[in-house]
């Protein structure tokens, strides 16, 4: 059987779509107090099962699609992580009076700035603080 790269790519976008569904899907169902832990466990399981059902279609090795899924997706984690601590140690540093230089010199070229202020870390940070407060709200009544 000889690898199908059109029937692969046509694959993969659709896995993609599903597999961005999925932990979506996952943070929903997910009490607050576990959001973190099941939607990266979640997330990682996902790709792989997508990854490995991407290379059953294109008639690539499986075992190694998933191999690579989740090295690949282990390592941009890791990658994030460490730019997401470098910026925030940038943002830290910048007296108001740099950030103000900061942002009129993007202004000046269209691109529009904001500085985030840190309320929380990972999923509270990114996008959860809304609905963590809002479910918090939820399970009091």
């Amino acid at each position: 059987m000889s690898a199908r790269p059109v029937q692969a790519a046509f694959a993969s976008a659709g896995t993609f779509a599903i597999g961005a569904a999925l932990p979506l899907l996952a943070a929903f169902l997910t009490p607050v107090n576990w959001l973190e832990i099941v939607v990266s466990v979640l997330s990682l399981v996902f790709l792989a099962l997508l990854g490995g059902v991407s290379a059953f279609v294109g008639g690539a090795p499986i075992v190694k699609a998933v191999a690579r899924v989740i090295s690949g997706a282990r390592l941009r984690w890791r990658q994030l992580q460490g730019l997401e601590n470098y910026l925030a140690s940038l943002s830290k540093s910048l007296s108001a009076e740099r950030k103000h230089q900061f942002r009129q010199l993007l202004g000046a070229a269209g691109v529009r700035v904001r500085f985030r202020h840190r309320k929380g870390d990972k999923i509270d940070a990114a996008c959860g603080q809304l609905r963590r407060s809002q479910l918090v709200e939820l399970h009091k009544n």
